[in-house]
């Protein structure tokens, strides 16, 4: 090919990426006709390329920053990027690029502290009421993530055991890998946090933000590893939301990632009663 373009190119490992290189014909002429687009902040699945063991040279006139940040309210942006400020992997490979608001004002993000399972989902039902009755969102605006498909821990599906909620006060719903799944549908779209990479919503809900669950620790011998993913698959998932971010954490046992590295000044606090106004 003449030209290729390969987006998400921070989640490729140096043999992947040296494959594609070699898609580009030769004429093209070192790596002229090679675009690749990569945030290493949404490094989600492994520590992801070297550029420099892949054999490209990403500095100098050929490279484009792009900071301008056209998703994110101002004060969803700022509380996101609080959660990164203790990623070491990204400070010493000097990738870490702050993005830019584009000052677009909104809520800032809500912290719901919740003290069980069935006061989590009445608040979760209950925002998704008031924010189409008051704010005149559709519920094809939301989405639900979580952490977890499967929670092997406490051996649940925290997303079928909403769905059931759900259905059972009649709001729609829908898995984002059913084979019926279609985006544009009048619906809330439930997803594993994993799944959510690339996508956008008006309204998010994270849910499993538990200390066991974020970060999952797989191995003793992964910590670093681990802790470094979570702590960008966070990053990633508050990022999803375009408009009103919600996330759900118990009251006694949630991440270390809200506890310790989440900028308070940059949310709203609130206890699992309160609904929105």
């Amino acid at each position: 090919y003449h030209a290729v373009i390969v987006d998400e190119a921070q989640d490729l490992s140096p043999v992947q990426l040296h494959l594609v290189s070699k898609l580009v014909e030769p004429s093209a002429g070192d790596m002229r006709g090679l675009t690749l687009l990569a945030d290493p902040a949404q490094s989600i699945y492994y520590r992801g390329i070297s550029w420099k063991e892949a054999g490209i040279e990403i500095r100098g006139r050929r490279t484009r920053v792009l900071t301008k940040n056209f998703r994110n309210t101002q004060p969803i942006l700022e509380a996101a990027a609080s959660i990164l400020e203790r990623c070491e992997d990204l400070k010493e490979e000097n990738e870490f690029i702050a993005p830019e608001s584009t000052d677009r004002l909104g809520p800032r993000p809500r912290l719901v502290f919740y003290q069980s399972e069935i006061g989590k989902l009445e608040f979760i039902r209950d925002t998704i009421l008031r924010l189409c009755q008051r704010h005149e969102f559709r519920l094809g605006d939301i989405a639900i993530l979580s952490r977890f498909k499967y929670d092997k821990t406490i051996k649940r599906k925290p997303l079928n055991e909403l769905a059931a909620f759900l259905n059972e006060h009649d709001i729609p719903n829908t898995f984002y890998k059913n084979p019926q799944f279609d985006i544009f549908e009048n619906n809330v779209k439930l997803i594993t946090m994993h799944s959510a990479k690339g996508l956008e919503f008006p309204v998010v809900f994270l849910m499993g933000l538990e200390d066991y669950a974020m970060p999952f620790i797989s191995s003793p011998e992964t910590v670093e590893e681990d802790t470094r993913r979570d702590r960008k698959l966070l990053y990633v998932s508050m990022t999803r939301a375009s408009e009103w971010l919600f996330m759900l954490c118990p009251k006694q046992r949630y991440s270390p990632f809200i506890r310790d590295d989440l900028d308070r000044s940059k949310v709203h606090v609130m206890e699992v009663e309160a609904v929105v106004s």
